[in-house]
């Protein structure tokens, strides 16, 4: 008799029985199901990945536990938590895409089968698995030698791997006029010497790179003519748009720039007309294929012409681009200098000073600020977009004493650090005496006749305004039927009709201010 205590699922199988005497021997085979959850799926793989989804393949286990698989639960963990977490609960298949994945990240899963007596036993992927695509192309691939026999390539780095590690390239060649692409090999570097090649020839080279992911779509080279020459070095800017590299202040610039032509090229650069100056943050380099402009925590100083030579035996190319950094505007060049003043208001430019660094963007405006002296802190002035050269700051306390500035602000909406400070101003009126202004005909004695009308005009000057009353006899006149007085801030009108013997006598305009409350200049006038 045999005798399992506590059987689990791995007991299931085939048992054979042998009973044997001096006369033969027997066998038999006895067939035991333990019934149980089933054992861990095989061969769990991944069939296809991209930059936010992987695809899973795996085999049925061998153990199903004696009751039909009916479902997988699938589970995943990033490879920095250590914690599985539940991604598929109801997958009748022995496949299935797991989507929702951050680009560049890495994965593992693990899958279980299930039957009606449960979820078995997992199996676990090996290795990280990263979300990834396939990459870009390489940006470019040129010959750098041509012998009568042999064809030397060199090709540039994709902008993007697709979010896993390049592994290699792949080139391939056509005669020019056919049809079919040979292998000719697969390389990590990214250069490479075809040879064995037909003299006189014309082929065209294309290069893919290879990530985790697969193949990026091809790049190709122009026909290259096997055979022993020489040409004039070239630059291949088609990479740049309008030869125009634009960057904001702070971040790095890389420019790769291919360069063909035999022999090698020498290259040499220059920023605006002069040598360029090579630092810890800006620096040129040469590779097999092509040059690099490089400035880290680039500034507005970085912005400029900068011109590439290549020179070889069969002469010079000059070529340039263009490097363009958005910046703050440069703050408004101060002193400001206030040109009028108000117990309440007061008036000054708000200009550049001969310097408005724009950033790289137009100025659209400016902001004033102002701060009451001699512990007041600085405040925005204007609620408004300013965008002429001066501006009325009102408001003010009379007999206060102030400074201001002035910030620059583009179309970009980057503002500049304010301005130097304003001299402090203290906010009370200029002083002018009052003046009286009146035509000519008003200087001599006035004659009417009876019923006629008669209308006197002034205009009146002078900080602060004045203040204005009209006498007649040395009182002062109020409005009636017959006889107008009207004011404005710098004008008066007295209007009398249907004048009668007792309208004449003489007429007095009083113009006051501070200055000297008693003046009348030319203010006196007689009508009779």
């Amino acid at each position: 008799m045999l005798l399992i205590p506590e059987s689990s699922r791995i007991d299931a199988g085939k048992y054979e029985l042998t009973l044997e005497n001096s006369a033969g021997k027997k066998s038999a085979d006895i067939h035991v199901r333990v019934l149980d959850s089933p054992g861990p799926p095989l061969n769990l793989k991944p069939i296809k990945i991209d930059k936010e989804s992987i695809t899973l393949q795996w085999e049925m286990p061998l153990i199903d536990g004696g009751a039909k698989i009916t479902n997988y639960v699938i589970e995943k963990r990033e490879s920095t938590r250590k914690a599985f977490a539940t991604a598929v609960t109801n997958c009748p298949h022995t496949s299935i895409r797991i989507g929702d994945l951050g680009e560049g990240c890495e994965y593992y899963f693990r899958v279980s089968a299930e039957n009606e007596y449960g979820i078995g036993e997992a199996v676990e992927t090996t290795d990280p698995i990263r979300a990834s695509q396939a990459p870009t192309p390489p940006e470019s691939i040129i010959p750098t030698d041509v012998t009568k026999s042999s064809v030397s390539l060199a090709w540039t780095k994709p902008k993007h791997d697709g979010g896993s590690r390049i592994t290699g390239y792949v080139l391939e060649a056509q005669k020019k006029g056919t049809d079919q692409w040979a292998h000719v090999t697969t390389v990590k570097t990214m250069d490479f010497t075809v040879k064995n090649l037909n003299e006189n020839e014309e082929y065209i080279f294309r290069v893919m790179a290879v990530n985790h992911s697969g193949r990026s779509a091809p790049r190709e080279s122009k026909p290259i003519a096997v055979k022993d020459s020489t040409s004039l070095p070239e630059f291949d800017l088609r990479g740049v748009c309008q030869k125009i590299v634009i960057a904001k202040a702070g971040d790095d610039i890389k420019v790769e720039i291919p360069v063909m032509g035999r022999p090698r090229p020498t290259i040499s650069w220059q920023k605006d007309g002069a040598a360029l100056k090579l630092t810890q943050r800006t620096n040129v380099e040469t590779t097999a294929a092509t040059v690099v402009l490089s400035i880290n925590e680039c500034n507005r100083a970085d912005s400029g012409v900068y011109t590439m030579t290549g020179k070889n035996i069969v002469g010079s190319v000059i070529d340039n681009i263009t490097v363009k950094v958005h910046d703050v505007p440069g703050p408004p060049k101060g002193p400001i200098k206030i040109v009028e003043i108000s117990r309440t208001y007061c008036v000054f430019p708000v200009s550049d000073g001969g310097n408005e660094y724009d950033g790289g963007f137009k100025i659209t405006g400016y902001t004033v600020e102002k701060k009451e002296l001699p512990a007041g802190r600085w405040i925005r002035a204007n609620f408004t977009n300013i965008i002429e050269t001066t501006f009325t700051v009102s408001g003010l306390t009379q007999d206060a004493s102030y400074e201001f500035r002035v910030i620059a602000r583009n179309s970009a909406g980057a503002v500049s650090v304010p301005s130097d400070p304003s001299d402090p101003i203290i906010c009370k009126d200029d002083i002018i005496e009052p003046r009286i202004m009146v035509d000519a005909i008003f200087k001599d004695v006035v004659l009417l006749k009876a019923g006629e009308s008669f209308k006197l005009d002034a205009d009146i000057a002078g900080q602060p305004t004045p203040s204005m009353v009209w006498t007649k006899n040395g009182k002062e006149i109020e409005n009636t039927m017959k006889l107008d007085v009207k004011f404005t801030e710098l004008t008066t009108t007295l209007t009398n009709k249907d004048s009668v013997r007792s309208d004449g006598g003489e007429f007095v305009l009083t113009a006051t201010n501070v200055v000297d409350p008693g003046c009348d200049c030319e203010g006196n006038r007689s009508y009779n």
